[in-house]
């Protein structure tokens, strides 16, 4: 086969020689940590260019182009193909341009990857987070004779108790990229160990098994070399055992059947070669699968290991007659084959099994990298091959006429079955997250992680991240400051009803592009009347500030169609124009509601709905909501600290001079709310995500403390953290905060706090007008005047029986001796009045909160006897004048 460029060295070298060699590209180009930052391909002046200088990955921001390598960066530069592109930066930079060419990669299939050993000095850090499994609890180096880096077997730790043992290597792609992958040494593999082979190449060697069992041996017999080999009992026969030739052996094996038969094959393999070759039996008295770690744990000494290992010496030939003189062992079942599916690892698979529940089964493919769901019968070759290539079926699962598609979805459910209980909570879309620490920012089709740019599939994360529609943004030189606030004067010139709501519209929209990697997640409802300007702050403020990070909706939008967009995307969500014209537009705003309302805190519960396949799906929103309507859609008191209502007026001002005014406010608009200052303000507050959680939970105290609920203490906390990102990048002290806070006019705050449900209960059904006969005319009267009237019994307008009269057929009793009212739990007409309200059931439990109340037992009414609630009539405070505060 013809050879071609080699692709893997020049980039290699090329990267060895960033950032100096982007430099001579793009003399206009700077360094910022790892990035080096230029306005375009042609080099001009800016950053839309990002440049990672130690993988190679870059990102034209402007343009939408992208590669993973500095060879794909210069073919793109120069306008030409990849492999010419080589060619020339091979030759540029003195590398060999010319080697083996590969073997052409099927299309569709993503490259082949292939361990390197030695692991080359110009790698990376290796990785270390597993996808699946998080941190390794242990992770034992490998390295050759020359104590050169061979790679690493971790060890992870499973809820269930288990554990999982993966080996990582460095490895080159047939596509010439390089990475850490979590794939096995090519075989034959190499022991563990070979160093100190090398240096003591006359010394007594003892191979134990496994990598935890080998450091325990080596703090028992010091004076031994202690080896071992990856991959277990059934992977014997893949290892190198060639360093072994010539050397005394001691094989030291589990204490059971399993390692018994290892340590037969390990002497088998060696024996021609080696010195000599013995095994050490383990005492009879030990449990199965004890082994050097356990004896270590027990206290063995050296002293202790040396005498057992004298005493336990046999030749494998006296275990080889042992066990064929044993009878079988029927109670045991077969060890399962360790690799069912080829020779191929899952991990080189084009696709991860993710598990199963009640007969789906889901599966990631790295090619689109999303989840893809199949049931047991819809493992058909049409399905799989959204998976895999065909040729990777017809190489894992041949048969005669191609692939056998049914050894294939036998082979995948029993995989899936291996990988557990499907967790839907992993998968996670488009937004800010926090992972184990990390701030990550989901784009789409690339991630930002601590400020560097990774792709979907270069990120260890026991989450998934799914590929989506991309979200264009910039990260680069984020506002200062003093730049940043003059977001906050633009907000202040807008005609407020309250001073503080400039603060609170700034604050949000600092908060909602990171909504995901808040604790509570505050909404906000702008309103006001004709000509306030509520849709100008839609369109120009709001919208302007979340550019296409936010979901922005219409009126006529349901719950339903929230749920199924938004999915698992962690994206604030802008309403405008929500109002409740009529009993179906008030209905469907409510549902938004109920979804808002789980949404605000991460502690919230799943919203849980069927599903089209039978079962159930359960959706986690983390959205902060924006509204914008005249008239206030909010009826719940869980809604009013939920939502901060920020109301816009038309100002006392002259038409004249309001007009003059607007025309002001468009002007430093338009010159401070650009596109580039939205971007930068976007690289401020991803940036400041650790600050702006640490100051919301400080402003929180601080406005529990002065307003008197938690609740509202987190709502203005959250709003308040997001405000004073836009002045400073520091966390502000909790003795600053809680003054601030207290010179702000927190009246509508407060009344929210001292506002109860059961008092807004008993205010709805008092306020009530019926109509009531006196002198045999029809009059109007609320049941709080009636009741006083059949109380007072001294009303000039109406007699106490007629009140008590009209009061009965509502199902409400008054009782002077006990200054009680009794009001019925079911009477069909108290039902009527609060209709519509959240108090329409069960409205006899909500009243026994207020202070007094009881359940009365049973009364009888014009209707039948019905059980009542006894309301004190202070709570209804029928003796109060007339005078207001």
């Amino acid at each position: 086969m013809t050879a071609g460029p080699d692709f893997d060295a020049i980039n290699a070298a090329a990267l060895a020689a960033y950032p100096g060699l982007l430099h001579s590209w793009f003399p206009s180009g700077k360094v910022h940590g790892h990035e080096f930052k230029v306005g375009s391909l042609q080099g001009e002046a800016g950053d839309s260019l990002s440049i990672n200088t130690k993988s190679g990955a870059w990102a034209d921001f402007a343009t939408g182009d992208r590669g993973g390598d500095p060879v794909s960066l210069y073919a793109a530069m120069r306008g030409i193909s990849q492999g010419d592109a080589a060619k020339e930066l091979g030759g540029a930079i003195g590398t060999v341009a010319e080697a083996t060419a590969p073997t052409p990669k099927a299309n569709g299939r993503r490259g082949k990857w292939t361990p390197l050993a030695p692991v080359p000095e110009t790698a990376g850090a290796a990785m270390d987070r597993h996808k699946a499994h998080g941190k390794a609890a242990m992770t034992w180096t490998y390295r050759d004779a020359e104590g050169r880096l061979l790679g690493y077997i971790c060890r992870f730790d499973l809820p269930d108790g288990s554990k999982e043992i993966i080996p990582q290597s460095y490895c080159v792609n047939s596509d010439g990229r390089r990475s850490w992958r979590w794939l096995s040494f090519s075989k034959p593999r190499p022991l563990y160990g070979l160093d100190a082979l090398a240096a003591h190449p006359t010394t007594q060697v003892v191979v134990a098994e496994g990598e935890k069992a080998t450091d325990a041996a080596r703090i028992l017999l010091p004076s031994a070399v202690v080896v071992t080999w990856p991959g277990g009992t059934n992977a014997v026969q893949y290892t190198d055992w060639s360093p072994l030739a010539g050397r005394k052996v001691v094989i030291w094996p589990d204490a059971d059947e399993p390692g018994t038969k290892a340590a037969l094959a390990i002497a088998r393999i060696v024996g021609p070669d080696a010195a000599g070759v013995r095994i050490a039996l383990p005492p009879e008295t030990v449990p199965d699968g004890w082994d050097a770690a356990d004896a270590l744990d027990e206290g063995w000494t050296p002293e202790d290991a040396k005498a057992w290992i004298k005493s336990a010496l046999v030749t494998p030939d006296v275990i080889q007659e042992r066990m064929e003189r044993e009878p079988p062992r029927d109670d045991e079942p077969p060890l399962p084959d360790p690799a069912p599916f080829g020779d191929v690892e899952p991990d080189q698979w084009p696709f991860q099994c993710l598990g199963y529940d009640h007969g789906r089964y889901y599966y990631l493919a790295h090619g689109a990298r999303q989840v893809i769901e199949l049931s047991g019968a819809g493992h058909t070759a049409g399905q799989l091959l959204m998976l895999a290539p065909l040729q990777f079926w017809e190489r894992e699962f041949p048969s005669k006429q191609g692939a056998d598609w049914n050894a294939a979805a036998n082979g995948l459910i029993r995989m899936s079955e291996r990988a557990g209980v499907y967790d839907p909570t992993r998968i996670r879309g488009r937004g800010a997250w926090l992972d184990d620490g990390r701030a990550v920012l989901h784009m789409g089709d690339f991630l930002v992680v601590d400020g560097e740019m990774r792709s979907l599939s270069d990120f260890s994360s026991r989450y998934i991240y799914e590929a989506s529609a991309m979200i264009r943004v910039n990260l680069d030189e984020p506002l200062t400051s003093r730049e940043a606030h003059e977001f906050v004067e633009l907000c202040k010139m807008l005609t407020w009803e309250r001073p503080i709501d400039a603060l609170l519209l700034a604050g949000w929209c600092v908060l909602a592009p990171i909504c995901g990697v808040l604790k509570w997640r505050p909404h906000i409802w702008i309103t006001g009347g004709p000509g306030t300007g509520k849709s100008w702050v839609y369109e120009n403020i709001v919208s302007r500030m979340l550019g296409d990070i936010a979901l922005s909706v219409a009126s006529e939008t349901t719950e339903a169609g929230l749920r199924s967009t938004l999915k698992t995307d962690a994206r604030p969500v802008i309403f405008d124009e929500a109002e409740g014209e009529n009993q179906r537009a008030q209905a469907r705003i409510q549902n938004v509601m109920a979804l808002m309302r789980q949404s605000s805190s991460e502690t919230g519960a799943a919203i849980i709905k069927g599903s089209a396949t039978g079962g159930s799906v359960a959706y986690r929103i983390r959205s902060m909501f924006a509204f914008a309507s005249v008239a206030v859609g909010l009826q719940q008191q869980a809604d009013h600290t939920r939502v901060s209502v920020l109301g816009l007026t038309a100002g006392k001002a002259s038409s004249e001079d309001r007009l003059k005014h607007f025309g002001k406010l468009q002007e430093v608009w338009a010159s401070t709310l650009t596109k580039r200052y939205v971007e930068r303000m976007h690289a401020r507050i991803i940036r400041m995500i650790p600050t702006i959680q640490k100051n919301a939970e400080t402003f929180a105290l601080a406005g529990a403390k002065v307003i008197g609920t938690r609740r509202l203490g987190d709502q203005i906390g959250a709003l308040l953290a997001g405000a004073y990102a836009l002045h400073s990048a520091n966390e502000i002290s909790a003795e600053e905060a809680e003054a601030w806070v207290a010179q702000q006019d927190w009246t509508d705050e407060t009344q929210l706090s001292e506002e109860k449900d059961e008092m807004q209960c008993l205010q709805r059904l008092m306020e009530h007008q019926i109509p009531v006969m006196v002198h045999k005319s029809r009059y109007e009267r609320s049941i709080s005047e009636i009741v006083h009237a059949a109380w007072a019994r001294n009303d000039d307008f109406m007699s106490a029986e007629i009140a008590e009269d009209h009061l009965k057929r509502y199902g409400i009793r008054v009782e002077r001796e006990g200054d009680e009212v009794l009001i019925s739990n079911n009477h069909t007409a108290i039902a009527k009045i609060l209709d519509g309200t959240p108090w329409s059931r069960n409205w006899g439990r909500i009243l026994q909160r207020i202070d007094g109340a009881r359940s009365a037992g049973a009364c009888r009414f014009p209707s039948g006897v019905q059980r009542v609630t006894s309301v004190p009539l202070t709570a209804i405070a029928v003796d109060a004048d007339d005078t207001c505060d």
